[in-house]
């Protein structure tokens, strides 16, 4: 369709809006958004914010899931991919997503905990006041994860 044919875009706004009319075209119906966040994550995106959009949908198709002990979350890896990203929108996105997860362990918030602790000494006041404001997040919860970061915060 029309629609699929703008994700592969070159212009990052195209192919951000794009992204959000196949969401809300598929937003009521869970089996259809768990395709469209598996098709969208092998593909490649390259505008920062459809790569946040897309962080967005493949949290709630996590929360959407049942986890149960010792298994792994669909599309975590994804998520922790998007740790490394380039821009720091969506990294921020990425972060932000994994600490929202339902029963997250400590060992699934290590990685976003790390990224977020670099961006506390970051010289731009907007990186270091949305780091900690999301590590106050998960200190509410998870305090001994982010002890490490309490130097750094201060």
């Amino acid at each position: 369709s029309e629609v699929q044919d703008a994700v592969q875009s070159r212009n990052p706004m195209v192919q951000f809006h794009s992204v959000a009319l196949m969401y809300m075209l598929k937003n009521n119906d869970r089996l259809a958004i768990s395709k469209l966040v598996s098709s969208l994550t092998r593909g490649n995106v390259r505008s920062p914010l459809a790569q946040c959009l897309i962080v967005r949908c493949v949290a709630q198709v996590i929360a959407d899931s049942q986890v149960y002990a010792g298994q792994e979350r669909p599309f975590y890896d994804f998520l922790e991919s998007c740790l490394r990203h380039k821009g720091e929108m969506v990294i921020f996105e990425a972060a932000k997503a994994i600490i929202e997860l339902n029963n997250v362990t400590e060992a699934e918030l290590a990685p976003a905990i790390t990224i977020l602790q670099l961006f506390l000494s970051s010289s731009k006041p907007v990186l270091r006041f949305a780091a900690v404001r999301i590590l106050n997040r998960v200190a509410i919860e998870h305090p001994m994860a982010v002890s490490n970061c309490n130097i750094d915060m201060e």
